[in-house]
């Protein structure tokens, strides 16, 4: 490290400490001054340092700016753009100037300028290939590879550009690929903060590369290359710069070459204003979408170019599919499995388009009846056509044992459904929409569940799944999220009427209304107690009219009615039918779901808002939930989805040691979640969700009996010490809230807590006090004692999430995840007493805490990347120390869903209850489509 005035080589000195971040080596020049690894001694993480020159300092207008973008940077939460954490000052002293750094996330890994120059990816995050030449002309990266590395390139630039931030330094240097094969772009918005109040058409020297000072901020004239024919001129940019840089990129990444080179800097900007790049140096076998979309990226004439690169991840999309389709079967016709690569060379006809989930898989293999139907130019048959579509995307099972998972635009034209990330074990939204042949996660809609789609199918509407209080929306494209508004608990279904607003239906109270862009809820309905009724839920708009169907939910399937309200009026009309998760058809019928899973239809008048005929079953065995919401929907032009039977009823329960080694048990196979070792070992508690929500006992020796049974749901089971009681959530009557019942099942349950969020999390080692996660505006920690006045006590009630509360076998010590840092980790903190100091335990993210035994100073967690970890921690006095983290076994073959904790330890520490998919998941549980399906509700009578 050099000795200077410079305030970065001053902070620079390894043991040097700036705040709360200690120094410890100088990894790198950055466009904006030096980069330093440093130790963040309060949470415990490695992060980067990037010290700003010294001219900001003097400049309190450029210093303001820079910390306005700052501020506008650290709410981009995106996965591919490296995030900001913070900005430090130091003061001015003796002989030197003040100083400002940005503490960033440390990215592992090589630059994508380094693996152009090598030609390929690092050999599994161990470096690159023995035989990889860096100083040979790389011919390019594998054009897989390449595509993927673009697509994440985008979705960072379409976060950023979705909120009005734009780049204008993107090049391969300012891009890391870790060695999982993530994506991080670097510097996002520096550029552009560094301009100054001045617009660069008035200040050229602005350029976030080609600046008067550039060699004294050791910026690197290269980046000439990358520039726009608009930049390298100093005029205004927008979004298309970036996108312009992209071209450049993926150019770049295709060939191994430049797309604009040059001797020196002026023959580069010559380059970029006259040249065109040598086309001719592409992959002969690259996709002609790819091809355009590097055309349109890289004309010089503004008007032309791209003008959103959201649209050009679409054309990326084509060209990482290969052509490849998923597996689909064609009922009442030709059947066809498999995968087909490559385009599908029949002409596009109208009834191709009316298969967009049905691709060229179907073609290969259909034989010459469906060929010959794809191609004729023909208007749609009047027959129904059916077939099946198997999500290639599947990971364990479609989303959850209480909301809807599927939807279905107005327009037929996109499918959205929950699935379960493979990464994280948390409900995602996954889409497939024409023009697609796989399909794709929904960028934003990660811990997402209850989609809906917007009138125009813009926008698709979903429930946060760790606070399903929470609505959000996201581009239909894919993008960042934003909040929509929050309800006062539990959120059943959503609907979004044309007029702008949401309407959304609750656990244990009416229907709400808000405006889709953002507000606070307005109530719409009141249940009418006096009749029964527990909660209005899974509304449904009417198109063309103000008025909402819904189910009138009274605690069970079976006295579930439908009703209909006039959002203008507020009047509500309790209609004589009984079912639940009503949809409108164009053909004047309700279309809804009953308690034996038919699927019916009743002849509907919506001007006097009443039913005109009986109810005719349709269809049989749909997927019900314990809820009132069904897996299935319709379409505006008459496309039928749904799914069929319990979809997440396939599960085992295995016993699994320390080494992965599995032994099963006898439990038959259910809907299992959350299972719980009782004290002595020798039971399980189990919540099972198929057809109903109860909690059942699984006695080791072989017998499954269930221990709630009520007109509510139950879950969360949770045993007390001394193995007599078990504490759960419940939704019984009209006490919604924890409640505590005998294990033998003798007695009625005793309320704790009367809550309409809140889900047991431990009980302390003396059975005295039940600590507990409340949903509200975020996830909090409660305790309540279990004797006497049940008085509850906030433990964590912060601006973050804290949940999966575990506590230690001596009852000293609490660990829990939070998302305190951006990344949810692990978290230890003292107990009861939890104001004194948190000591981070986990190292890389961490979720689902849990204690060792008595006798063993350890906690177990769930690791990003499906590794169950074990820590040692090591008490001294208030103080914890925790060793390194330690990976046991993988866990991608178990399941892992919803908010709580997915496992637990047997009493002898020695080995673990998980829960284990039976089958495939989704992949044995296929939707299935009907098109023209509205020809058979005309033939009902």
């Amino acid at each position: 490290i050099r000795a200077t005035d410079s305030p970065a080589h001053r902070w620079g000195t390894s043991g040097t400490r700036l705040g709360a971040y200690e120094i410890l080596d100088r990894i790198g020049a950055g466009g904006m001054g030096e980069v330093y690894r440093a130790r963040d001694t309060k949470l415990g993480r490695d992060v980067a340092i990037k010290v700003l020159p010294a001219l900001f300092a003097d400049d309190v207008e450029r210093l303001a700016r820079f910390r306005r973008e700052a501020q506008v940077l650290a709410s981009l939460n995106h996965p591919n753009i490296a995030a900001i954490y913070g900005f430090e000052d130091e003061p001015s002293a003796a002989g030197h100037g003040a100083g400002h750094a940005l503490i960033m996330e440390l990215v592992e890994g090589p630059t994508l300028d380094e693996v152009i120059r090598h030609g390929s990816l690092p050999d599994g995050g161990r470096g690159f290939s023995p035989g990889d030449d860096p100083g040979a002309k790389a011919p390019g990266l594998q054009l897989q590879d390449a595509l993927r590395i673009a697509r994440q390139i985008a979705t960072a630039l379409d976060a950023a550009h979705e909120q009005g931030i734009i780049h204008r330094d993107l090049k391969p240097a300012n891009i890391k690929v870790r060695e999982d094969g993530t994506v991080k772009v670097l510097d996002f918005g520096l550029a552009k903060a560094i301009a100054g109040s001045d617009d660069p058409a008035s200040n050229p020297s602005a350029s976030p590369t080609l600046t008067a000072r550039s060699t004294q901020l050791g910026m690197i004239l290269g980046t000439a290359a990358y520039m726009a024919p608009e930049q390298a001129k100093a005029r205004p940019v927008d979004r298309r710069a970036d996108i312009w840089a992209f071209g450049a990129v993926l150019f770049e990444m295709l060939t191994g070459r430049r797309a604009f080179e040059g001797d020196d800097v002026s023959d580069v900007l010559a380059s970029v204003l006259k040249s065109e790049p040598d086309w001719s140096l592409l992959p002969a076998d690259l996709p002609p979408a790819v091809r355009r979309l590097l055309a349109r990226c890289l004309d010089k004439d503004l008007k032309r170019r791209l003008r959103d690169i959201a649209e050009g991840m679409l054309q990326l999309d084509e060209g990482l599919s290969g052509g490849a389709t998923s597996s689909m079967s064609i009922q009442g016709g030709a059947l066809a499995s498999g995968v087909a690569s490559g385009p599908a060379a029949a002409p596009r006809s109208f009834v191709r388009r009316a298969l967009p989930f049905a691709a060229t898989a179907v073609l290969a293999a259909g034989g010459a009846w469906l060929a010959a139907v794809l191609a004729a130019p023909t208007p749609a048959p009047v027959n129904p056509v059916r077939f099946q579509h198997v999500p290639a995307t599947a990971s364990a099972l479609f989303g959850g044992p209480s909301w809807n998972d599927i939807a279905i635009a107005h327009n037929g034209q996109t499918l959205v459904y929950t699935t379960l990330s493979p990464t994280s074990g948390s409900p995602r939204l996954v889409t497939r929409t024409l023009g697609q042949l796989e399909d794709a996660p929904l960028r934003g809609a990660e811990g997402a569940m209850m989609p809906f789609l917007s009138p125009d199918d813009q926008w698709v509407g979903f429930v946060e799944s760790q606070n399903a209080t929470r609505l959000r929306r996201v581009p239909v494209l894919g993008g960042p999220s934003s909040a929509i508004g929050e309800a006062k608990t539990t959120i059943y279904g959503a609907s979004w009427i044309a007029d702008g607003t949401v309407v959304f239906g609750t656990a244990d109270a009416g229907l709400a209304r808000v405006a889709a862009t953002g507000g606070d809820p307005a109530p719409l309905t009141t249940v009418d107690t006096a009749i029964g009724e527990v909660g209005h839920r899974w509304p449904s708009v009417i198109p063309g009219t103000s008025l909402v169907l819904f189910t009138a939910w009274s605690g069970a399937f079976p006295t579930a009615k439908l009703a209909a309200v006039d959002v203008r009026s507020g009047t509500i009309t309790r209609l004589p039918v009984s079912g639940s998760a009503p949809r409108y058809a164009s053909t004047g019928h309700i279309v809804y779901t009953t308690d034996d899973g038919s699927l019916r239809a009743v002849a509907f008048d919506a001007g006097r808002v009443t039913v005109t005929g009986n109810p005719l079953p349709v269809l049989e065995g749909i997927n019900l939930k314990s809820t009132g919401a069904a897996n299935f929907d319709v379409s505006h032009d008459g496309r039928l989805v749904y799914i069929s039977g319990a979809a997440t009823s396939d599960r085992s329960v295995t016993w699994v040691d320390r080494g992965g080694k599995e032994t099963p048990t006898k439990a038959p196979l259910r809907g299992y979640f959350y299972a719980r070792v009782s004290p002595n070992g020798a039971r399980l508690t189990l919540d099972v969700r198929d057809q109903e929500l109860d909690i059942w006992i699984w006695d080791t020796r072989g017998t499954l009996t269930r221990l709630t049974a009520n007109t509510g749901t139950d879950q969360y089971g949770l045993w007390t010490p001394n193995g007599q009681h078990v504490i759960f959530q419940s939704t019984r009557g009209q006490k919604v809230g924890i409640y505590s019942s005998r294990a033998d099942g003798v007695g009625d349950p005793e309320l704790i807590v009367e809550r309409g969020s809140a889900f047991p999390n431990a009980v302390s080692p003396d059975g005295k006090t039940l600590v507990f996660r409340a949903t509200g505006k975020r996830n909090d920690l409660f305790s309540v004692p279990l004797q006497g006045e049940h008085k509850v006590t906030p433990l964590l009630a912060t601006e973050h999430d804290e949940l999966n509360a575990a506590l230690s076998p001596d009852g000293r010590w609490m660990a829990y995840q939070s998302d305190l840092s951006g990344v949810t980790e692990i978290y230890v903190r003292p107990f009861p007493n939890v104001d004194g100091s948190q000591v981070l335990i986990s190292t890389a993210g961490g979720s689902e805490p849990v204690w060792a035994p008595s006798g063993r100073n350890e906690v177990f967690y769930v690791a990003p990347g499906n590794k169950l970890m074990s820590v040692s921690v090591t008490a001294a006095g208030r103080e914890l120390v925790p060793a390194t983290p330690v990976a046991l076994f993988d866990t991608a073959n178990y399941f892992f869903g919803g908010a709580g904790r997915n496992y637990d330890i047997a009493p002898d520490g020695r080995r673990f209850v998980m829960i284990k998919s039976a089958s495939t998941g989704m992949a044995s549980t296929p939707m299935t489509f009907v098109l023209n399906w509205f020809e058979e509700l005309k033939r009902l009578k």
